[in-house]
């Protein structure tokens, strides 16, 4: 089967794969989670002078596949168009959601100064989600969890995401128009599990993988400020031993509970940053963000459940459709958060085995019939 794309205008219709096939040198989708938006580039051969560009601001859809199967990636916005000579060029990108005011969506990082109190994870990103025109998609597991208080102050709406996908185990990310906030464990929105990629070592692939001790911490302790006496208490996940790296989280949470949901999150996250695997596979468009990955035919310590960080197409002249698939350990925490006996002394050390802290700041930088391509979640 030959590889090949649309890309299709949701102005006029038009697809301009039609006029594009023939003189495509490039085509790249980015998709991946942690707030960073998918990106799509495009490089075009512009040798008369006479071809026909989407405009700043215009919005296309896309689907990459093979002639008579073909899967709709997303919906991007275009964002920047470069024209280079000789030989004369057309650089295309778009953005999944822009981060400035393009196409009616409102900037994503404005700073604001505002906070919330006993509101539940499903109203705060919805409320997010509606300030940028966007649908919110969060996941069932996640969608009732209480926050009891939180502060956004002269913080981005990206940042204050951010802080609450490293609090509750989450990733997010504005995709398609619609605004994500979805577990780390493989599960779609609806909360049913996506079928796993099964990857089997074979002619064409590359891969790479690593295992990183600086990050194999083997406990959590995390700060919460009890209203009730007044103290500083703390929580932790995992089990703390003589041998044991133990991380010291500098970020106060509000109440218990939260304090439990940041150290079970970010004791997972340890464990996911301490294995890595990168795969470079020909001819595959299915994968996505959060999926899970069955790897086999590798060496024993590569063998097994990876989960999919992110997902990078390529379509180009000269090596037809590639995929490649950044990801990491599941990283199951094991256990439950518990509450430390007594109270943390005020002032108490914050710094890690690996000499490091945690303060967060902010940081400002996303019908089927049989010809036409299926969809799928982001």
């Amino acid at each position: 089967m030959t590889p090949a794309f649309k890309i299709v205008s949701l102005g006029n219709g038009q697809n301009y794969a039609d006029d594009w096939s023939s003189i495509l040198e490039d085509l790249s989708v980015s998709n991946q989670s942690d707030g960073k938006a998918d990106i799509l580039r495009v490089l075009l051969s512009d040798t008369a002078g006479t071809l026909s560009v989407p405009s700043k601001g215009d919005k296309v859809k896309v689907a990459l596949g093979e002639d008579g199967n073909l899967l709709w990636i997303g919906i991007y916005v275009i964002d920047e168009i470069g024209i280079e000579g000789p030989p004369d060029k057309i650089e295309i990108v778009g953005k999944a959601c822009p981060f400035d005011d393009a196409a009616g969506w409102a900037a994503m990082q404005t700073r604001r100064s505002r906070s919330w109190d006993n509101i539940t994870l499903g109203q705060l990103v919805a409320g997010i989600a509606a300030e940028h025109g966007l649908t919110p998609a969060v996941a069932s597991e996640l969608q009732n969890v209480t926050v009891s208080h939180i502060d956004q102050t002269s913080e981005s709406n990206i940042n204050l995401l951010a802080r609450l996908a490293r609090t509750y185990d989450a990733v997010f990310k504005p995709a398609s128009g619609r605004l994500v906030f979805a577990t780390t464990n493989g599960g779609a929105i609806s909360g049913s599990a996506m079928p796993a990629l099964a990857i089997v070592r074979g002619a064409g692939m590359r891969f790479k993988c690593k295992f990183v001790q600086s990050t194999d911490f083997a406990c959590v302790k995390t700060e919460y400020h009890d209203l009730n006496t007044g103290e500083t208490k703390a929580v932790q996940s995992g089990i703390e031993s003589q041998s044991a790296k133990v991380y010291r989280d500098a970020a106060m949470q509000p109440d218990e509970a939260t304090a439990k949901h940041r150290a079970k999150s970010r004791l997972k996250g340890f464990k996911k940053g301490s294995h890595g695997l990168a795969l470079d596979l020909p001819g595959i468009w299915q994968a996505t963000c959060q999926q899970s990955v069955q790897a086999s035919g590798f060496r024993p310590e590569v063998n097994g459940q990876w989960i999919v960080k992110k997902v990078e197409f390529n379509l180009s002249r000269s090596t037809g459709l590639r995929t490649r698939l950044d990801c990491e350990a599941p990283g199951t925490a094991t256990g439950t958060a518990q509450t430390l006996g007594g109270i943390v002394p005020a002032g108490a050390p914050l710094d890690n085995a690996d000499g490091s802290d945690d303060v967060e700041t902010p940081n400002d930088g996303e019908e089927q019939d049989n010809t036409e391509p299926t969809e799928t979640d982001s």
